[in-house]
């Protein structure tokens, strides 16, 4: 799971920290302020293979020639420049007294490195050797990540439960193109990596740590990306689904790829909307035994949970009932009468296209990472209200981190993290957390200010005042009493909205005045 993201001094990022509410977490800003960077560079280590747009830049020597920059300042580029110099000549210098001519090696993206030997103590090596891991007890263990020199910047980190990832961008660029590099190293490796003298007990942690990241240098995040284009639902004509369980388990996972190179635009990508249908069908057609079809229970527990979930998470005016198979196609049945999965509006098809994702990943994770860029693309604000406290509600197991431009979406639950990306004076961006319970009103203010729209009382708290009221008898504002007004005072103090009792009275008048029209 998450719990830290540090960037800084890169492209438009002055400083942004985002320490992750082990539940929701959600990141809002201005158009152009970053959101879907960062949110690209989560999902690239869940296996995306997104690329960034370089910038052009003037040499300042020749004003008619220019070169690319992977997003970094000119003053950051010199020190990187001066960094790598001094290593090269470092590594050359070292090959020469080792007698090695200095070689390319082509094993990484074309780059010159010198493989860096792993610090081990004389006694770790004779762990390793004792156990077999060496053939020889001078043999030396490589850094998996060497190739990450002083030719890469490094931009920021994020930190899981169990490791860090460390973020690199090239300093020389040749195109208008390139990829960030990021650098997995387990939490267990790095406390002790550096110690300048380990004991016993930390060399024999130590030697296990070296074993399991030399494994395992390329760890991903678990969970999925679900980018901020929802595919339109649009009619296709299903030809074949599959037969085997195998066949079937497949497809299902299959999805994912499918809405990959969507997004990454494939020109041969299959449409996800078919991939999904192809999947529902299956399950449900081989879900029981019939007369000549033998039953997988598995499938029939995917099918049964799927429906379930979609009752909680479909708005309640539809009446969902159920999903069935007709006529070779997925129909969704609802007591306003039954129509074809593909003829859903926007709206609900962005919804179910979701839910379809999250319980793919739920049905076979324990924990697991959802990242869900503007959440609210193509929900009408009902919609957007509802999502999120359904969406914590069905998939307990989950870290939620969503991106928005909706106050309706930001507003409606109560126990999540809320940051704001926001320009400052100098025209970069810095990160602020926004706590909605202080008396301040900066997070309000901040958020009118990222958004553009004045936002009104949270969905949750606005609940929690009417509430109050109703556990208040005999509630006159016209003729509130003290001792009325004492346990106004008082109930709020408990549920720690002290600093609402003006937001609470005005919601009392209104009440009454609701009442009297």
């Amino acid at each position: 799971m998450l719990k830290s993201l540090k960037i800084s001094d890169w492209n438009q990022f002055n400083s942004v920290k985002i320490n992750f509410h082990p539940k929701i977490t959600i990141i809002t800003g201005s158009n152009g302020a970053g959101k879907s960077t960062l949110f690209r560079m989560l999902s690239s280590d869940m296996g995306w293979g997104y690329a960034e747009v370089s910038n052009p830049v003037r040499s300042e020597n020749d004003k008619e020639s220019s070169s690319f920059r992977a997003g970094i300042t000119e003053e950051r580029y010199k020190i990187g420049l001066k960094k790598s110099f001094n290593q090269r000549a470092n590594e050359i210098n070292e090959l020469h007294k080792l007698n090695y001519k200095y070689e390319r090696h082509d094993r990484y993206r074309g780059n010159d490195y010198m493989e860096r030997p792993i610090n081990l103590s004389t006694s770790e090596k004779k762990l390793l050797f004792d156990i077999g891991y060496l053939d020889d007890i001078n043999q030396e263990i490589y850094e998996p990540h060497s190739y990450i020199n002083d030719d890469y910047v490094n931009i920021g980190e994020v930190e899981l439960e169990n490791g860090l990832f460390s973020y690199f961008v090239p300093l020389n660029i040749e195109d208008g193109s390139y990829s960030y590099m990021s650098k997995y190293e387990p939490l267990n490796y790095l406390k002790l990596k550096n110690l300048n003298h380990r004991n016993l007990k930390e060399e024999k942690e130590f030697v296990q740590a070296v074993i399991d990241y030399i494994r395992e240098p390329h760890s991903q995040i678990s969970g999925l990306n679900i980018p901020s284009h929802r595919h339109p639902y649009t009619y296709e004509k299903i030809d074949s689904v599959p037969i085997h369980a195998s066949d079937t388990n497949y497809l299902i996972r299959n999805y994912f790829e499918s809405i990959k190179k969507r997004a990454l635009n494939f020109p041969d990508a299959e449409s996800p909307i078919i991939t999904m249908k192809k999947s529902i069908i299956s399950l449900a057609l081989f879900s029981e035994s019939r007369s000549f079809v033998e039953g997988n229970v598995a499938f029939k527990d995917m099918i049964h949970k799927f429906n379930d979930i979609l009752k909680i998470m479909l708005p309640e005016h539809l009446k969902f009932r159920s999903l069935f198979i007709g006529i070779g196609e997925v129909v969704l049945e609802t007591e306003s009468g039954n129509f074809l999965l593909d003829a859903v509006s926007g709206g609900i098809g962005a919804l179910i296209d979701i839910v379809w994702q999250i319980f793919i990943v739920d049905y076979d994770m324990d924990k697991y990472v959802v990242l869900i860029d503007e959440l609210e693309n193509h929900l009408h604000p009902s919609l957007q209200r509802e999502i999120l406290p359904k969406l914590i509600e069905t998939f307990p197991k989950a870290q939620f981190v969503v991106s928005t431009h909706s106050p309706f979406v930001i507003n409606s639950v109560y126990d999540c993290s809320v940051f704001a990306l926001k320009y400052n004076e100098n025209n970069k961006v810095d990160s602020h957390e926004l706590d909605f319970n202080s008396d301040s009103g900066d997070a309000f203010e901040i958020l009118k200010e990222v958004l553009g729209v004045s936002v009104t009382m949270p969905i949750w708290m606005e609940r929690e005042l009417q509430n109050t009221i109703s556990e208040i008898e005999n509630m006159d504002p016209s003729s509130l009493t003290l001792d009325n007004y004492n346990k106004l005072k008082d109930v709020l103090k408990e549920k720690g909205l002290s600093h609402k009792l003006p937001d609470l009275l005005n919601l009392l008048l209104e009440n009454e005045n609701d009442k009297v029209n």
